[in-house]
């Protein structure tokens, strides 16, 4: 089985004039990225040139300031909101300008009256506090969840998906009646999952296929004796569903795993409901207890999850599914880098992340901005590959020059010693 480390190397991105303060960063592919500061300026950069061997400053524009959702919708393409306009934007990166196209209203008529569109700060609200966005970045799909204020308890979502050949309008719009408040994708093609951050015994899951009759979501109910905080949902396998959790019973966090696929397809013509079961797996590696604070990503191929771990020791662990073990842990203990309290932006294709400096829009003014921004003219951040045991040898060995001293066949003897690889 294949052993991953994390290899982290500081980088100094050069600036002409001082950007301000970063608002968000989005990792997409091939070591590019995508930066929106306070300020309204946006850069695209490949933080590795092949020709300059360095850092390279693709693009850079100027969009409203003070946004407060941009993301990824696919390896070159970002999207934002502008409250401002009450609009849903899309940057073609390669272009380097706002695609024509494809935009939207937002929030959508369902959820607010023509009345309503006049109060800004009403509007900022909704889309800040009640609004939730995710994107398929292989269809190049957005789907927004939106809460309607009542001054009931409950409330309905309307949930809105959205594509380029059918802007500004909906590509399909659903009514949800269900108080469920958060969303998540199981691909990147199709499938969102919708649930409840608390979990008290009856547990209720949603999932459709976007591009599907709306009468075809599937409400999953699965009956645990189980009080937990659900953290992040994921896939896990094919058909099947993962609930990151910390629990109110245990020191402990959990993942539970739901197979939503097989009882679908054992179910009999005559049977009106389905029995769903969540498996539960309690990460119980660490003997000190302690809380998970985020799931990064989970990579289905290589069966590993990167996770932000609080407690006494608070951490990154990379770590095998399987058995739950970490591969590798980053912590202020192992980096002096990882003293700051960064921000993380991982890949789309997961094989690298990017910590960052955030500051929150309420905590810095424009006067500090500009102070902050004058004295930091140069944006740091930290690229972190995420390597196989052996490609991270092997860089070692090069940077040592061993390999230009001995050559390629004894450093791969070296290597295979220390990994154990192809010796029996």
């Amino acid at each position: 089985m294949e052993n991953y480390r994390i290899s982290s190397e500081v980088i100094v991105l050069p600036q002409k004039e001082p950007p301000g303060c970063i608002a968000n960063l989005v990792s997409l592919t091939n070591n590019r990225i995508w930066i929106y500061f306070y300020s309204g300026i946006c850069q695209y950069w490949d933080l590795y040139d092949f020709q300059s061997k360095s850092s390279k400053l693709l693009s850079s524009m100027k969009i409203p300031p003070g946004i407060h959702h941009s993301f990824a919708i696919s390896i070159d393409k970002i999207a934002f909101y502008d409250h401002y306009a009450q609009r849903l934007k899309v940057i073609r990166l390669l272009e380097n300008s706002i695609d024509p196209n494809f935009w939207a209203m937002l929030p959508t008529n369902n959820t607010v009256g023509n009345n309503e569109r006049n109060d800004d700060k009403k509007i900022e609200d909704i889309c800040r506090d009640y609004t939730k966005i995710c994107a398929f970045i292989n269809s190049e799909t957005i789907v927004t969840l939106e809460k309607t204020l009542t001054n009931s308890n409950n409330s309905d979502s309307v949930i809105s998906v959205f594509k380029e050949s059918n802007c500004p309008e909906p590509f399909k719009q659903k009514i949800h009646n269900s108080n469920t408040s958060s969303m998540a994708t199981l691909n990147t093609e199709d499938t969102i999952i919708i649930y409840q951050l608390t979990l008290e015994k009856t547990h209720v899951f949603f999932i459709w296929n976007v591009f599907s009759d709306e009468k075809n979501m599937r409400k999953i109910v699965i009956k645990n004796d189980l009080v937990a905080t659900v953290i992040k949902v994921t896939s896990f396998s094919a058909g099947k569903f993962a609930v990151w959790m910390n629990t109110n019973q245990s020191g402990s966090p959990e993942v539970g795993v739901v197979d939503y696929e097989t009882p679908e397809k054992e179910k009999k013509d005559a049977e009106s409901t389905i029995d769903y079961y969540m498996e539960r797996r309690p990460i119980t590696h660490y003997t000190e207890d302690w809380l998970l604070q985020d799931v990064l990503f989970y990579d289905q191929k290589k069966e590993l999850v990167l996770l932000a771990k609080s407690g006494e020791d608070p951490s990154l662990e990379l770590i095998n599914v399987k058995t739950f073990c970490p591969y590798f842990t980053k912590s202020p203990q192992n980096s002096e880098e990882d003293s700051i309290d960064f921000t993380l932006s991982p890949a789309l294709d997961m094989k690298y992340f990017v910590e960052y400096v955030h500051e929150l829009a309420e905590d810095v003014d424009d006067e500090e901005e500009e102070e902050i921004g004058e004295k930091e003219k140069d944006v740091k951040i930290v690229l972190n590959n995420i390597v196989g045991l052996r490609v991270s040898l092997l860089n070692v060995l090069e940077r040592k020059k061993i390999i230009y001293k001995y050559g390629t066949f004894l450093a791969n003897e070296i290597v295979d010693m220390l990994t154990i690889e192809g010796k029996e």
